[in-house]
């Protein structure tokens, strides 16, 4: 029997493991900079993983739920340009993700992704949200 953690949390973790696994984005982020913690944009570039809820989605033959997970980039420039390149390259390396992990099946169902300028004026940000399908196997 396979340990169940909360399915946010398999869905985390499963997000990370793809990102430090994706060749197109480890040439824009090492993978020792996408982290499964908080953390403050002390080294750039940086990718966080963690923000999210859950949604139950359960029926009658089901243990299922919505994930919604948010990953955040992290740059230090002027502009957007290299931000949007990262989170572009985060969006593609999830694209069709359907995994097993932690004791439920994991497939995405949506993303979309915001951009902000840092008020200090340093920092460029995006928001990569994802909304997966989760499943108890």
């Amino acid at each position: 029997m396979v340990e169940m953690s909360e399915p946010s949390l398999a869905a985390q973790a499963a997000i990370r493991a793809v990102l430090v696994a994706s060749g197109s984005v480890t040439s824009l982020v090492p993978a020792g900079n996408i982290l499964d913690r908080n953390s403050r944009p002390e080294v750039t570039p940086l990718i966080i993983v963690g923000d999210g809820y859950t949604v139950d989605a359960s029926a009658q033959c089901i243990e299922a739920w919505e994930v919604y997970s948010d990953i955040h980039v992290w740059t230090k420039e002027p502009g957007l340009a290299q931000c949007k390149t990262i989170a572009g390259a985060v969006q593609r390396a999830l694209r069709g993700l359907d995994v097993e992990a932690q004791g439920y099946s994991l497939s995405i169902m949506a993303q979309d992704c915001r951009y902000f300028r840092d008020p200090d004026g340093e920092h460029a940000h995006a928001v990569v949200s994802v909304t997966l399908f989760a499943e108890e196997l």
